[in-house]
């Protein structure tokens, strides 16, 4: 494949429980994977396309999809047989207001027009000392957010049989130490905004509301982003660019540990979810102060995501509920008694454990304009991207 090319894969489908009209985007390639879970990362601001990346055996691609016709259009390449990186769906995220694709390949940040396919490097290597996070883009498309970890001491040592990661950064640095870089686009002057001398972070979520206000994760020490201290202290924080100052989203379940966060799509709210102390699940909503403004506990729990509705203050999630189903918590609509009503979208009816790490992981995105789902699904060996149509 070569910048530029076009094809179409599209196959066209009704969803299997709701009979919606549902375009597969993908058939070739091993593994096709959008951005993970956050709002206004992977659709355009017209919500004419939707950016992903591709891996196949020889190289890897990302690509922009045209929603309407299925249309695919080859963004950029990267040759793994000339030791090239791999364009990976969580590690990409679009920035609406320059139409362009931020993305953290191998040790270096870039930015991808769609429009023009142009790459741009902001910056080009971060050293065998560090690895990137995810990163995000301001709403003005000036400025790129993106966290930048320690990279396991064993394999900078060139050690042949490096210890877990998370039990290296531990004995090595005593945790995970991280900082958080602002990178400007224009002049590609790095800034450091906050740095953590234990506490790591993979994601950063600009608030769609306040430009001041970025949502991150603090992972704690021992387990990190797989259950950080056992929950004695909360994940989910605020970052007040101008002053520094953090600010806690405690939620009122005593693990505070919450899994996954989003913003809702006015940035009015920080939503969460988290394994509850006692059993089950619990899912919250917080405001910019940290108060909690609802948080309802379920019984049952499963693993899933947290994305946001595009049109209203509504919680969609992958999972949580059940292993198969895209659904929509609307939390501002109680019965009687306090629960939320529970709406399906789609059955992503993904096989979460057919392709190694969180590519089968479904992370669904809504369009700007709440036409479009897209969805991630995973098969043996293989994963794919899909579209749901909902209006």
């Amino acid at each position: 494949m070569h910048v530029g090319d076009r094809f179409s894969e599209s196959v066209e489908m009704e969803d299997q429980l709701t009979g919606r009209y549902t375009r597969r985007l993908t058939t070739s390639g091993v593994i096709n994977n959008t951005p993970t879970y956050h709002v206004n990362t992977a659709f355009t601001r017209d919500s004419r396309y939707l950016v992903f990346g591709r891996t196949n055996e020889d190289e890897s691609l990302l690509l922009k999809a045209d929603v309407e016709t299925g249309e695919l259009t080859v963004v950029a390449v990267s040759d793994h047989t000339r030791g090239g990186p791999r364009f990976a769906g969580g590690s990409l995220a679009l920035v609406q207001a320059t139409n362009s694709v931020a993305l953290a390949l191998g040790k270096s940040l870039r930015l991808y027009s769609l429009d023009t396919l142009e790459e741009r490097i902001l910056i080009d290597d971060i050293g065998p000392a560090y690895r990137f996070g995810h990163p995000a883009g301001s709403y003005d498309g000036r400025t790129i957010y993106v966290p930048r970890v320690v990279a396991h001491p064993d394999l900078v040592r060139g050690m042949e049989n490096p210890r877990d990661y998370f039990a290296a950064v531990v004995a090595e640095y005593g945790g995970m130490p991280t900082t958080h870089l602002a990178v400007d686009v224009a002049t590609r002057q790095v800034t450091e905004l906050f740095h953590e001398p234990a506490n790591g972070c993979n994601h950063v979520q600009i608030c769609p509301r306040d430009p001041d206000l970025l949502l991150i994760d603090r992972d704690a020490p021992p387990r990190f982003s797989h259950g950080g201290d056992d929950g004695r202290t909360s994940r989910c924080w605020l970052l007040r660019l101008s002053t520094g100052e953090l600010i806690e989203v405690r939620p009122r379940d005593e693990n505070r540990f919450q899994i996954h966060t989003n913003w809702s799509y006015d940035g009015a709210h920080v939503f969460y979810h988290g394994r509850g102390r006692q059993g089950g699940h619990y899912v919250g909503v917080g405001d910019h102060q940290g108060r909690i403004v609802w948080e309802h506990h379920f019984p049952g729990f499963f693993y899933g995501h947290m994305s946001s509705d595009t049109q209203r203050r509504a919680i969609i999630t992958d999972g949580l509920f059940t292993p198969d189903l895209i659904t929509e918590i609307h939390y501002e609509e109680l019965d009687s008694i306090g629960v939320p009503r529970l709406e399906i979208l789609a059955k992503h009816s993904t096989n979460w454990g057919g392709v190694a790490g969180q590519y089968s992981h479904p992370h669904p995105h809504m369009s700007p304009d709440g036409r479009w789902l897209s969805y991630n699904k995973g098969e043996e060996g293989r994963a794919d991207v899909y579209l749901v149509r909902m209006k």
